[in-house]
């Protein structure tokens, strides 16, 4: 399943993979990238700090102030050497931004050549597809082992007995419960389409942890009723 993210840095640490699940030439132009990000940030606010009517107030004070103390002397007037400074360093502040955009815009421009050239060997190939075949025929096998011992369970317990038991999908993954999903919410559903959807949801469940209206979109998407069906 995709993630598409629309309008949003990819790069921002919550929007990508951990380091260490990056090949070795993307994390280090990730983390070069992070560093980058940061000094611009940093000359930014040094520029937003030069910018306030504050310094221009300071520097007009020092140079008073030191133009009093020559006069006192009988020294001669010096230029306001703290406006000149403040004025210099306001440019280099420009001056730095755009050098620091400059930085970030090529790291990414090289993140994006190297992510998109690592994209082919990173991605699952059959062996990936098998694994999960085999997990989800274990756990198919698993399952329809219980739902016949309930289906025993049951017909001893003085209830009926179907071969073709249903079960709910909450009995699948548990977890699922912290969602609001109960035992009795919905209808139960043949053994055979929560076995099929439980791999799949294995995967879903941790990316959309604590957003229960993804997990509903993604039942309905399966025809498996979501815990606000009647």
């Amino acid at each position: 399943m995709r993630v598409i993210q629309r309008g949003m840095d990819r790069y921002y640490p919550a929007h990508r993979p951990a380091a260490d699940a990056l090949p070795s030439d993307v994390a280090k132009l990730v983390a070069e990238l992070d560093i980058a990000k940061d000094r611009l940030r940093t000359a930014e606010r040094q520029q937003e700090h030069l910018a306030q009517r504050d310094r221009d107030i300071e520097a007009q004070a020092t140079d008073a102030e030191t133009a009093a103390t020559a006069a006192r002397a009988g020294k001669a007037i010096p230029a306001p050497a703290a406006a000149a400074k403040l004025d210099a360093d306001r440019e280099a502040a420009v001056r730095a931004i755009v050098a620091h955009q400059a930085a970030v815009k090529a790291i990414t421009q090289d993140l994006n050549e190297a992510a998109s050239a690592a994209a082919d060997a990173a991605k699952p190939g059959p062996k990936a597809r098998q694994k999960v075949e085999e997990a989800a025929a274990a756990l198919t096998a698993a399952l329809e082992e219980a739902v016949a011992g309930m289906a025993t369970y049951d017909w001893l317990g003085g209830q009926g007995y179907s071969a073709a038991a249903s079960t709910y999908l909450v009995d699948v993954h548990p977890t699922l419960g912290a969602t609001g999903l109960a035992g009795t919410t919905g209808s139960p559903q043949p053994r055979e389409r929560p076995s099929r959807a439980s791999s799949w949801l294995c995967l879903e469940r941790r990316r959309h942890a604590g957003h229960p209206e993804q997990v509903r979109l993604r039942w309905r998407r399966l025809r498996i009723p979501s815990p606000s069906s009647p």
